[in-house]
């Protein structure tokens, strides 16, 4: 499932991983809104018949949710989510207007502008400005929407008032706590980019710095040995090191210092554990394969 929605999300760099989540969790609900409009539209064909006006009103969002659905795929994230945010709002007010049902249920339906405006703060992604307006818009509406009410049903005005001051309530609650999320989620989103890329930038340090230790540990004319200092096995060995020994990298690291510089080998390595600062060991003999000795100065430098 995430290969699929990782295919279909190809325009967006995931290095800008807030963009790319929300484009995620919208591709999911737009997916799981037009399963269900195709449904309901089923349905509704079935009970109201294929010439209704809801059935219209339906099939125009039908559309428009995949042609919002073909502009996230294409990497128009702003596109499609104020189209799907538009699409939302105009269906649920329409119904709203044109439906004929109860008058419980026309009134309930309301809770689905409620739940659109409550989930602004998790699609939009650079201004809290569209909140502003779409609320804006929606009061307004909600307004006419009240009017509509008085002149079409038979809800005394205390019952229209009391609906009214309820729903907007409700309604500029929900704002406020979106309006105030939104902020708080740029602000985290804001912290957690900036320890990202002082994260990325030391990693990138780290590299480079290997990089160039790695670089002086080859090419170095020195001879360095990197050892346990418990056991004196070896762990790494560079170039001129090998050369001294005399013997290739395969075969010097199944040896101990031991087996390369036996003389007063114990009592180097006790010397290197019995303090963490650098200390001159002195001449050191290394035995080559072929008997050859060699003398070298040790210095020996704990790595930690």
């Amino acid at each position: 499932m995430d290969r699929f929605l990782e295919i279909l999300l190809k325009k967006y760099n995931k290095e800008n991983y807030e963009l790319f989540l929300k484009a995620k969790f919208v591709l999911i609900t737009t997916f799981s809104v037009i399963f269900t409009l195709f449904i309901i539209l089923i349905y509704t064909s079935y009970l109201s018949g294929i010439n209704s006006a809801i059935i219209f009103t339906e099939s125009i969002g039908f559309v428009i949710m995949l042609f919002a659905l073909g502009m996230l795929i294409k990497g128009n994230y702003e596109i499609a989510i104020h189209t799907i945010l538009i699409a939302g709002f105009s269906t649920v007010w329409i119904v709203l207007f044109i439906e004929s049902v109860t008058i419980v249920t026309k009134l309930d339906t309301i809770v689905f502008i409620i739940a659109l405006l409550a989930a602004m703060p998790l699609v939009l992604f650079k201004s809290r400005k569209p909140m502003i307006v779409y609320f804006l818009l929606n009061i307004i509406i909600f307004i006419v929407f009240n009017y509509y009410l008085g002149r079409t049903t038979d809800l005394t005005k205390t019952e229209r008032l009391d609906y009214f001051l309820d729903n907007s309530v409700v309604m500029i609650f929900v704002f406020f706590v979106s309006f105030t999320l939104f902020a708080i989620y740029q602000q985290v989103l804001f912290s957690l980019k900036v320890e990202l890329k002082d994260r990325k930038e030391a990693e990138k340090s780290l590299q480079e710095s290997e990089k160039r230790y790695r670089t002086l540990f080859e090419k170095t004319s020195d001879a360095i040995f990197i050892i346990n200092k418990k056991s004196g096995k070896y762990l790494n060995a560079n170039e001129s090191a090998l050369k001294l020994t005399g013997r290739d990298w395969s075969e010097l690291r199944q040896l101990t210092t031991q087996d390369v510089t036996p003389k007063e080998a114990e009592k180097r390595l006790q010397k290197l554990n019995k303090s963490n600062a650098a200390q001159n060991l002195g001449e050191t003999v290394y035995v080559r394969p072929d008997g050859e000795k060699r003398i070298a100065a040790l210095i020996g430098i704990p790595l930690g």
